[in-house]
């Protein structure tokens, strides 16, 4: 038996069992996909609001920033501005590959300022590259003592890598992400001295910064609700012309339309 028929007052249904499965799964999965999206927008705006609030704060001075940080909760710090003086030392950076502005190849470039009691990675911003990588940009950092400005920043989650990423093995070098906890206990090797377990997002008007036009969120809440919306519409548009294809509707409709 390969059809289920049934009857409600003039409606007629015959459910082909093939078709009817194919859209029973395909409608409530189009269903959580247009929720995720909602759920996805529920999230971007709360990181929005947070950066908002967080910024309006007086900034924090970095040595109170370290002292808390065994005692802060995870994500307390993030998007906190920070002020702290300190100097970049010639060659002790970092090149963040394959970072894109405006369908540009490129760079992010992070500094590791020496703070004299520790080290701070201060991601200076975007600078462009060569695409086809046959050589790097060159890199002047300022190495007279500075007043540092910037804001924390805490990935919302693990950063998607194309390989494996190699250990540290010298400065400077192209790594693909910078992962705080396990590149500052590499690097503390290296430069003899704490590294803090986070990077520092240096204020766009900071004279030693490069492009830094940062994004709080990668898509804005309303581009999710727009998704959303999409999902939603397409597991609508897909049950009702199961209905028609599976019922005499729309005879009953245009018979309808005819009497009046």
């Amino acid at each position: 038996m390969t059809e289920f028929n049934a009857k409600l007052g003039k409606l007629v249904f015959s459910f082909e069992w093939r078709l009817t499965l194919l859209t029973g799964l395909l409608v409530p999965a189009l269903v959580l996909l247009g929720c995720w999206q909602l759920e996805r927008g529920e999230e971007k705006l709360a990181l929005a609001e947070r950066h908002s609030q967080r910024m309006a704060l007086p900034p924090l001075v970095m040595n109170d920033v370290m002292a808390a940080l065994n005692d802060a909760a995870s994500g307390a710090l993030a998007d906190r501005r920070v002020v702290f003086r300190g100097s970049a030392v010639a060659g002790d950076y970092l090149l963040l590959d394959n970072r894109l502005r405006d369908g540009r190849f490129g760079y992010e470039v992070v500094a590791l300022i020496d703070a004299a009691d520790y080290r701070v990675p201060v991601n200076l911003g975007w600078l462009a590259a060569d695409p086809a990588r046959r050589s790097r940009p060159t890199i002047s950092l300022p190495t007279q003592t500075l007043d540092w400005h910037g804001r924390i920043y805490q990935s919302p989650g693990p950063a998607y890598l194309l390989d494996e990423q190699a250990p540290l093995t010298q400065l400077p070098t192209v790594i693909q992400a910078y992962e705080p906890t396990q590149a500052s206990a590499q690097l503390e090797q290296w430069l003899n001295s704490p590294v803090a377990p986070f990077t520092v997002r240096i204020d766009p008007r900071h004279p030693a910064a490069y492009r830094a036009d940062w994004r709080v969120v990668n898509q804005t809440p309303d581009k999710h609700t727009a998704y959303a919306v999409q999902w939603f519409t397409m597991g609508l548009v897909l049950l009702l012309a199961f209905v028609l294809r599976s019922s005499n509707l729309s005879a009953v409709l245009r018979g309808r339309l005819c009497a009046q």
